[in-house]
C-alpha cells in the first residue's frame, strides 16, 4: 500500500465508521424505556466514536496536505474540524461513560425527581451544544476546504459544489425550524457531512512527484 493512500483509507473508513454509529445510537426514547439494557451497547457506540474521531483527524491532515497545508483557507478548514472533532469527543464521553454512571449515583442516593431531571438535563443541554458547535464547525470546515480546492477539472467542480451544499445546507436546517441535533437530526447532519469527506478523500489531488 503506497503510504500516500493511508490517509485516504483512514479518512473514508472512519467516516462511513461514524456514520454507521450513528444510526445504532441509542435514541431518548430507548434511553428511558430500557436504560439498563442499553448501557453496554451506548459505551460501544460513543467508545467506538471515540476512537474513529482520532482516526478521521489524521485523515483530515492528509487531505488539508493534499489541499495545500499552508493555504490560508485550508489552515482554517483544519483549525474548525480539529475544535469540531475535539467537541465531539467531549459529547462522547459525556454520553457514553459519565452520564450512566451519573444516572446510576442519583438512583443510589435516591433524590427527589426534581433534581434528577434537573442534572439530566444539564447533561442533555450540554451535550447538544457541543453536538451543534461540532456540526457548525464541521460545516465551516468543508465550505473552507471546498473553496480552497486547487485542481481543475470535472472532478475539481463536483468536489467544490458538493462540499458548498454539504457545508451549507446543515447550519440551515440547524439554524431554522427544521431538525435538532436529536439522533435523528445528527444522523442526517453526519451522513451529508461525512459522504462529502469520502468523496474528498476519492478526488483529492495526487501528492506532487
Amino acid at each position: 500500500m503506497a503510504e500516500s493512500n493511508i490517509w485516504r483509507i483512514a479518512l473514508i473508513l472512519s467516516a462511513v465508521f461514524l456514520t454507521a454509529l450513528m444510526l445504532m445510537h441509542p435514541s431518548g426514547t430507548q434511553a428511558a424505556a430500557d436504560a439498563h439494557r442499553i448501557v453496554l451497547p451506548g459505551r460501544f457506540v460513543h467508545a467506538g466514536a471515540i476512537a474513529a474521531e482520532i482516526l478521521i483527524m489524521f485523515g483530515v491532515v492528509g487531505l488539508c496536505f493534499r489541499l495545500g497545508i499552508t493555504r490560508t483557507w485550508v489552515v482554517f478548514g483544519l483549525v474548525a474540524f480539529l475544535f469540531a472533532a475535539v467537541a465531539l469527543m467531549v459529547a462522547a464521553s459525556i454520553n457514553g461513560f459519565v452520564a450512566p454512571k451519573l444516572m446510576k449515583a442519583l438512583e443510589t442516593h435516591k433524590l427527589e425527581e426534581a433534581q434528577v431531571i434537573a442534572v439530566s438535563s444539564f447533561g442533555w443541554w450540554l451535550n447538544q451544544t457541543l453536538a451543534n458547535i461540532a456540526a457548525f464547525a464541521t460545516s465551516a470546515a468543508i465550505v473552507a476546504w471546498s473553496a480552497a480546492w486547487p485542481a481543475a477539472g470535472w472532478r475539481a467542480w463536483l468536489a467544490r459544489v458538493l462540499g458548498l451544499v454539504a457545508g451549507i445546507v446543515p447550519p440551515v436546517l440547524l439554524a431554522g425550524p427544521f431538525i435538532t441535533m436529536d439522533v435523528h437530526g445528527a444522523a442526517l447532519v453526519a451522513l451529508m457531512q461525512n459522504l462529502w469527506l469520502v468523496l474528498a478523500a476519492l478526488l483529492a489531488p495526487k501528492a506532487e512527484g
